[in-house]
């Protein structure tokens, strides 16, 4: 299966993050969006290439995750070409399964997918329980997120009833597996439980001494907390690319 991972500047994420994606045994393509980081210009130019194996990367040289879908962007380009109905992975670098995820976790994103046939996606959830309190954000960061970590209603199927791993909440480009190429949409999505979590990077930085390379972005970001650390007023600010 594809995955794609968006990525400006944060090469030390978007190793992390590539490299959890081939370890769950997907095909890595590197959306970039114009980074301008030595490392990062480095890594992916040397280290990453334009040869045939996975990862690949693709240049992509505009500022907005989202603008993965638009008219004439790579997935329009390539996945626009494929089945409608075949599916694939969208992450942002920043956002990688948590060490306690289990390692079928694509498994679990297509199964909630094949249990529910209007959801257009389903995504990992996002761990807050352990943000370390030198993040300036932790608190509002867990107030919001508690929403979509409240347990779910039984669901029951046949004679059987259990509790899923799963409640519905809208996923913006955070970790999500898509059920095939459409106009980018927020929902109806699905996001998993304990103990199917990811950790979205940037929550856990020390804001006060960020390194070198996140400052290096910072002043460069036009979306997300790292932009306009006060501005921020729903998930996708939280989240941010």
């Amino acid at each position: 299966m594809l995955s794609f991972v968006i990525m400006r500047d944060r090469v030390t994420y978007a190793q992390q993050c590539v490299q959890a994606l081939l370890d769950a045994g997907l095909d890595v393509v590197i959306v970039d969006h114009d980074s301008r980081w030595p490392e990062a210009r480095t890594w992916l130019r040397e280290e990453i290439g334009p040869g045939p194996e996975w990862p690949r990367v693709w240049h992509d040289f505009n500022n907005h995750p989202r603008d993965l879908w638009r008219v004439g962007g790579p997935l329009d380009g390539y996945l626009g070409r494929r089945p409608a109905d075949e599916r694939f992975v969208v992450t942002d670098c920043d956002t990688v399964p948590d060490e306690s995820c289990p390692a079928d976790w694509p498994g679990m994103l297509a199964t909630l997918l094949d249990f529910n046939p209007r959801a257009v996606k389903a995504g990992l959830g996002l761990r807050t329980d352990d943000l370390p309190e030198h993040f300036e954000h932790r608190d509002r960061v867990q107030r919001w997120e508690a929403r979509f970590q409240r347990p779910a209603a039984p669901w029951v199927i046949g004679d059987h009833t259990f509790q899923p791993p799963a409640v519905w909440a809208d996923v913006d480009t955070t970790l999500a597996m898509y059920r095939g190429f459409e106009t980018f949409r927020l929902g109806p999505a699905i996001r998993t439980a304990a103990p199917y979590w990811a950790r979205h990077l940037p929550w856990y930085e020390d804001t006060a001494n960020l390194p070198e390379e996140l400052r290096f972005y910072a002043d460069r970001a036009e979306h997300g907390h790292w932009r306009r650390p006060d501005g921020f007023t729903d998930t996708h600010a939280l989240e941010g690319p």
